[in-house]
């Protein structure tokens, strides 16, 4: 079982569905939040299609034209989100074709839009990427599917070049000294971009000499614009080169290569010091440079070794490994990995020396041994050329596990091996084989295992053992994929006779043996020698795969039951004699197999039969055998999570013929509580049933109204299960539950039982956000919004401030952040009475010419400078703001009053904006927090007087005028410091009295 803490996906899910149709149209923050949760649908979850469903369903309830553009734009983004994580190649084509369709339909369909720019830059993006994948898809297919691939590339890059020249014309068309930072960095990747398509279509194409040609003046553009040794020019330096590596134009390849290593950090100690110290380089600058190095050495060896310098390739080679080594940088997989093996490649075709210490970064290279001697006489700190590539090689296929470099490093291995003429022991060899393996390069793989084969001649029998049977299992399996059934026969029997001994390959190749000695026997009948090899691994299977005759039809049943073959597999089970150790199990499947034909009745008769009465017959005893004790405490576990399956299924059914109240039979569900709700605890290590079962025993409390018990279930669901296909789908059902009965009690009229449930949704995300180890955006955002929604604002506050910090840095959140959590973050500071911190990030959100505050934000900021009043007349509490110059009051007076002026006179959110101004001249004047001068008691007693005039001496109204407390039943909610109603005429009485 892994840590038990929430992924950040099951967290995610909890926000599905968070407003109803039928209610209010959403405010903009919420479909903020219900977009950026799309997006973690598909990003964090890789549910695509729930994504676009959770999009459709914002549009359908109704949006903003501005934000139904914004939704198109992220219908867009889900598509390239899901293909960006999708590993199926097809499948990932496919994303990526819906991604560039679906953003080219949105820029034809909104020429104006304000997205569109953003949509644009998407559609290169995608393209781009949408190439790379198909590039990646022409290796594994042959013929005219590689034309059909290598047409449709073509394609892409074309459509994307073409774009990106539309967007250059116009960012150029703006004069470069009116040309904003964020324009000049677009600008700067659009070259970039464009010039990198053009090369991947030359490439791509038989002739690519004019796309080549408009590459490179793209980017000698680009270094002209961006300036010599800025980071965008070392980018489009090391692109030129490539484009004369494509042309095999060697002289000038490496020229430009060369140029971005020696300026990024110069191979002579020295040099860069210097520049160092010159430039006052901290680790990160440094970091920075080095990501250069990572980037062009690849490129700079192999245009050096296609001159045949072959002294300057080994420097620079060594360059990249001693500069790693000195100053403690990381490899990078994108860049790092694949330029170190070049270098290590580099150094095996030298056939030198390398002399000096691999460990402190200083080592050399030299043409000969003599010449290594000569330098350095330890011969502790000399090594061949070859040594050290092998000594790379490892290094890069043990930090690389299970990716593409790995399987690069071990084909370098294989060619080290083949080169170096020196004994090199069994785990290298059979690394540089297990590369040519899982590449399928089926005869280099044989000849690399049958390397190990002969290593292990005269070596101890661990050694043997750990090498023998696993590389006569690789071997067995290459010849199966080149159709030699007869040779790969052998080579599996020898891995289970031989070479007998490793628990871990023993059984694979004793099942090999069997499985491909069944075929062979097909194609040969009446031949005797094919029979006996037949009966020999029957009789291997049977012992070594502890799976005889009852076994292998165990596995039968099992191939049958996945394949959906109900019949056939019941058929198969029911061949298993009562001693085999795979009976019980057998019996429990053939019920399930009977459910699954639909039979449920017969099924469950099945289950009972063997729980009850199988069991507990004594002649059925497992005994002391440990086998037996494991496989019936298999069968016994699953046969109980079907029986509450069951259970729960017909616990469903009732629900759904419920067509009044949804809910169903209470009896039914209260039954899978009592079958299902101890099953976490009895059998913690069933990790395929046991979330399946919280699931369902969650889903029965709900369906019964019992939140805290469901809560419970819930909970154990989530921290203990968190990787569980059931955690997302379950988060989604409680919310949705609590959800769906709070739009129920608002339409209803229920207040306090909406607010009831709103807090029980607001617990939930709680204890998703608190379990998870790495809380989401959408999520946080959302429990900060429940808690603001329910007035707890010491509860958000914590939560937007850890937001702010956490996401802040992430450009993609940058605009989300400004509009909606920092301005959340500070209303609910001044809710706590924290003017002081609230002032400057309301400060600087209304002085942001990016986007225009809210009007919430706005009245915020003028309360952050003025301060307020709280409490009723007698108990009057004055919370004091941060303002402090006159400057600052007279913005905010003057700006309430424009508020003011804007909404109907004597309604009470004008009485409530009159108010707050006339107490903003009273703070000025009595120094009551802000700056004092007192003839600013006139301003307040004008602001107050032609009111009282009209409304009476204690502002009750009169003349036709109605007055504070008759026309403020309630206050505004974005007033909620203001009190409405009586408690507002009262504070106007107090504050005229305080005029005077």
């Amino acid at each position: 079982m892994k840590s038990r803490t929430l992924p950040i996906p099951c967290a995610l899910v909890l926000a599905l569905f968070c407003a109803s149709p039928g209610l209010a149209q959403k405010s903009d923050a919420q479909i903020g939040d219900d977009i950026a949760f799309a997006k973690g649908l598909a990003k964090e979850w890789g549910f695509v299609g729930l994504a676009t469903d959770v999009i459709e369903r914002i549009e359908r309830e109704g949006v903003p034209t501005r934000q139904r553009e914004r939704l198109g734009v992220t219908k867009c983004e889900i598509f390239e989100v899901g293909a960006l994580n999708e590993r199926d190649r097809v499948r990932r084509n496919e994303l990526f074709r819906q991604a560039l369709e679906a953003y080219k339909e949105f820029i034809d369909g909104n020429p104006l839009s304000e997205s569109r720019p953003e949509a644009e830059s998407g559609f290169v993006r995608i393209s781009s990427a949408y190439a790379r994948s198909i590039e990646i898809s022409m290796e594994d297919v042959v013929g005219a599917e590689v034309d059909a691939l290598r047409a449709r590339r073509i394609e892409v890059l074309t459509a994307a070049v073409a774009k990106t020249g539309d967007l250059i014309d116009e960012l150029n068309a703006v004069p470069v000294d009116d040309r904003s930072e964020a324009q000049k960095r677009d600008l700067y990747e659009l070259k970039l971009n464009r010039g990198q398509m053009l090369l991947d279509i030359g490439r791509t194409q038989e002739n690519g000499t004019f796309s080549f040609e408009q590459a490179r003046q793209i980017l000698e553009e680009l270094v002209f614009d961006s300036g010599e040794g800025t980071p965008t020019s070392l980018r489009a330096y090391d692109m030129i080169g490539q484009v004369y590596a494509a042309q095999e134009e060697w002289t000038l390849a490496r020229d430009f290569f060369q140029a971005v290593v020696d300026m990024a950090i110069p191979p002579d100690p020295v040099a860069w010091r210097t520049m160092i110290e010159e430039n006052e380089l901290e680790q990160a600058d440094k970091e920075k440079r080095w990501l250069f190095v990572e980037l062009s050495t690849e490129g700079l060896c192999d245009a050096l070794g296609a001159l045949g310098q072959t002294e300057t390739a080994c420097r620079y080679a060594l360059h990249l490994y001693n500069t790693q080594k000195r100053e403690g940088f990381s490899f990078s997989k994108q860049l790092g990995y694949p330029s170190l093996l070049a270098a290590a490649r580099t150094l095996l075709d030298s056939g030198g020396w390398i002399a000096g210490s691999l460990t402190s970064g200083d080592a050399e290279w030299f043409a000969d041994e003599d010449a290594a001697k000569a330098a350095v006489a330890s011969r502790r700190n000399r090594y061949s050329a070859a040594d050290v590539a092998l000594r790379i090689a490892q290094q890069v296929n043990t930090e690389n596990r299970g990716n593409v470099l790995q399987i690069h490093a071990q084909k370098l291995i294989s060619e080290v091996i083949a080169r170096s003429g020196v004994e090199v022991a069994p785990a290298v060899l059979f690394e540089a084989a297990d590369g040519d393996y899982h590449e399928k390069n089926d005869v280099a793989a044989l000849a690399g295992f049958r390397r190990v084969l002969g290593a292990l001649d005269g070596k101890d029998v661990a050694t043997r053992t750990e090498f023998g049977p696993k590389t006569f299992f690789r071997m067995g399996r290459t010849f199966e994929r080149m159709g030699l059934e007869l040779e790969a026969a052998m080579a599996f029997r020898e891995g289970c006779t031989t070479w007998q001994g490793d628990p871990e390959y023993d059984s694979p190749n004793a099942q090999g043996f069997y499985r491909v000695m069944q075929s062979v026997q097909r194609g040969t009948p009446g031949d005797t020698v094919m029979r006996s090899l037949y009966q020999q691994s029957e009789t291997l299977a049977a012992t070594l795969v502890a799976a005889d005759a009852d076994e292998i039809n165990f596995q039968k049943g099992e191939r049958a039951r996945r394949a959906g073959s109900w019949d056939e597999a019941i058929d198969v089970y029911g061949k298993i004699s009562k001693s085999g150790n795979s009976y019980e199990k057998g019996l429990v499947w053939i019920a399930v197999c009977t459910l699954r034909k639909g039979e449920v009745d017969a099924a469950e008769r099945l289950l009972m039969d063997y729980l009850q009465r199988f069991i507990a017959d004594p002649i059925n005893d497992p005994g002391s055998s440990q086998v037996r004790q494991v496989k019936r405490q298999d069968a016994v576990t699953t046969a109980l999570f079907y029986r509450g399956f069951i259970a729960a299924k017909r616990a469903e059914a009732s629900a759904q013929a419920d067509l009044v109240a949804g809910v169903g039979d209470p009896a039914l569900w209260r039954r899978v509580i009592e079958l299902l709700d101890g099953y976490y605890k009895d059998y913690p290590d069933q990790t395929s049933y046991t979330p399946m079962t919280l699931q369902m025993v969650m889903s029965a409390h709900l369906a019964l109204e019992e939140i805290d018990a469901a809560k419970v279930a819930y909970g154990h669901l989530i921290e203990e299960y968190e990787d569980s296909k059931q955690a997302g789908p379950a988060s989604i059902q409680f919310y949705k539950t609590l959800e769906g009965r709070r739009a129920r009690a608002i339409e209803q009229g229920d207040a306090p039982r909406a607010r009831e449930l709103l807090r029980e949704m607001a617990t939930l995300l709680q204890l998703g956000n608190k379990t998870a180890s790495t809380p989401s955006y959408p999520n946080l955002s959302m429990e900060a919004r429940h808690w603001m929604e329910l007035g707890e604002w010491a509860l958000a506050e914590p939560i937007l401030k850890n937001v702010v910090a956490k996401f802040g840095a992430q450009a993609e959140l940058e605009k989300d952040l400004r509009k909606y959590r920092l301005p959340e973050l500070a209303h609910t500071l001044l809710e706590l009475q924290k003017a002081s911190e609230a002032y400057p990030i309301l400060k600087e959100l209304v002085a942001d010419s990016r986007d225009l505050p809210s009007k919430q934000t706005v009245l915020d900021y003028c309360r952050s400078i003025t301060g307020w009043v709280s409490g009723e007349a007698f108990n009057m509490q004055f919370v004091p703001g941060a303002g402090t110059t006159e400057a600052e009051f007279q913005g905010a007076v003057d700006t309430l009053d424009k508020v003011a002026n804007s909404v109907e006179k004597w309604e009470c959110e004008w009485y409530a904006y009159k108010f707050q101004i006339a107490y903003a001249f009273y703070v000025w004047a009595t120094a009551e927090g802000g700056p004092k001068d007192s003839r600013k008691l006139e301003s307040v007693k004008n602001q107050l007087a032609p009111l009282q005039l009209e409304l009476g001496s204690q502002f009750q109204g009169g003349k036709g005028v109605p007055g504070v407390d008759a026309n403020c039943d309630a206050a505004p909610p974005e007033l909620a410091a203001l009190y409405g109603g009586e408690v507002l005429r009262q504070r106007y009485v107090w504050l005229w009295q305080k005029a005077q």
